[in-house]
């Protein structure tokens, strides 16, 4: 029974009482004060309708609330688990591809989480990059071009020649220096991520002058899923393993190879493994033993690359492979001959002591050419000749390790040693040009002054050798200091 029900039925009973009772009868002032009190009771029950009414009316309100919030609340916990979902794949990603860290090496797209979200759009975009700054100095020989600017180990002046008389040489520049820019747009499917990147290695200007360098496309590519397509690093790279080097290029026997590709990837679930296939842009490249102009390459089939990625508490560790057809045209004769081109390779990063880890590869194959660096300088995956009008591929093997210690959180250094070793070169290449093995070590010491402002200093010696015996040798010292933003 309700309170207002109770009340109504205690002041009928009090009234039949006095009515039926004579016994009870109370005189006037006696009744005028019951029925005041009776009154008094009406008007407390007509508050309290009124508190009970405004009572239903706030609990209505707060029902409408409570659905609101459990509606943002339902919303929150997905973007919570989005967020999750997306903070365990950026902590599956190896730290080459977290950083951008003093080696030339850095990530492709990178996190965007804090990016400007593009107004009307739900597309979050992020510039990147740095401006590098490089003081080089070479001893006891002279160099022009590319090989002043980076290590090219595979065209080390030999004993004799003019570059080697000249004596040494001194370079400033800041053509490392790269701006990149990250998208990512939410779909059913999961982020769609673009990233381009570019930098001013393009080209050389003069530096009688103003030093001007053209800007040129490094990355270019959409990833949606398990699925890249674009330009970006040859799926045979192994990113993680690669060396910190102020170097541009870094050690001998690495693998330094951009180019347009389809890759899938497949990431078991709760796995940090990843297994991934591609088939990417082909480049016959070839020694030329006749000089002929008449002759090109051809490239009817894409390379095709393999690669099982494996992590955990050790590291990481990688098997990759590579297939690809090298084939040569002759325009004097209007035939051409092919060859089957293969490289297999191994290559990881050890966690040893604290956070200091070991990096290594070591990769054979017959026709690998450009996929070792020192072989693609000097396009060296095949040899042909139109004399007979055949191609042969140099069989050869290459590798590096590398070992980097920090002195403390901001200090560290890489120490690497690496090179390459031509197996089998064709019988009919100049023994007096075509290289027999190439190699170098490496040594830093960086500092991060902030997390924006990295200073270093590194030492490298490389040596290069012909099939015919001759010998160069090369002494550098290198100074950088990288901000990036």
């Amino acid at each position: 029974m309700s309170f207002k029900n109770l009340l109504l039925a205690t002041t009928v009973c009090g009234a039949i009482l006095l009515s039926a009772q004579p016994a009870f009868a109370v005189d006037d002032a006696e009744f005028e004060a019951l029925k005041a009190q009776m009154q008094m009771f009406a008007s407390k029950l007509q508050e309290l309708e009124g508190t009970q009414s405004a009572l239903k009316k706030e609990n209505e309100a707060l029902k409408v609330q409570n659905t609101k919030l459990e509606a943002k609340n339902a919303a929150l916990e997905h973007n919570l688990s989005m967020t999750m979902e997306r903070t365990e794949k950026f902590e599956k990603m190896s730290e080459a591809q977290m950083q951008t860290a003093a080696a030339d090496i850095e990530p492709a797209a990178g996190d965007v989480s804090n990016g400007m979200l593009i107004p009307g759009t739900d597309t979050r975009v992020k510039l990147g990059g740095y401006v590098k700054i490089d003081a080089i100095h070479d001893f006891e020989v002279s160099r022009d071009g590319n090989g002043e600017d980076f290590g090219l180990y595979a065209a080390i002046p030999l004993d004799g020649s003019s570059e080697r008389e000249q004596g040494g040489n001194t370079r400033i520049h800041a053509r490392h220096t790269r701006v990149n820019l990250t998208t990512t747009t939410p779909t059913d499917y999961g982020d769609l991520k673009v990233f381009l990147e570019g930098d001013f290695m393009d080209s050389q200007g003069s530096q009688t002058t103003t030093n001007r360098a053209s800007f040129g496309l490094r990355h270019a590519y959409g990833e949606l899923g398990p699925v890249l397509v674009g330009q970006t690093w040859t799926n045979y790279m192994d990113l993680a393993a690669y060396p910190e080097s102020l170097d541009f290029v870094g050690v001998a026997g690495n693998t330094l190879v951009r180019q347009g590709q389809i890759r899938y990837t497949h990431t078991p679930e709760e796995s940090g493994n990843s297994y991934s296939v591609s088939i990417e842009n082909a480049s016959s490249d070839y020694i030329d033993a006749t000089g002929s102009t008449l002759d090109s390459s051809v490239e009817k089939f894409p390379d095709v690359t393999a690669k099982a990625r494996f992590t955990g508490d050790f590291g990481e560790f990688s098997v990759k492979g590579v297939g690809r057809v090298l084939e040569v045209y002759n325009g004097a004769t209007t035939s051409s001959d092919d060859e089957f081109g293969y490289a297999l390779a191994a290559s990881g990063k050890l966690n040893t002591w604290g956070k200091d880890d070991l990096r290594f590869q070591v990769g054979y194959g017959d026709g690998i050419g450009r996929y070792l660096f020192d072989l693609a300088a000097n396009a060296q995956s095949a040899g042909w000749t139109g004399t007979t009008g055949n191609v042969e591929t140099v069989e050869a093997v290459g590798g590096y390790l590398a070992y980097r210690h920090w002195w403390n959180d901001d200090l560290r250094t890489n120490v690497m040693a690496g090179g390459t070793k031509v197996l089998d070169n064709p019988d009919f290449l100049d023994p007096a040009t075509t290289n027999e093995k190439v190699y170098s070590a490496n040594a830093n010491l960086i500092w991060s002054i902030t997390d924006k402002f990295d200073v270093g200093a590194e030492y490298i010696y490389g040596h290069r050798e012909t099939e015919s015996g001759a010998e160069g040798d090369l002494h550098r010292a290198q100074m950088s200091a990288i901000y990036k933003f």
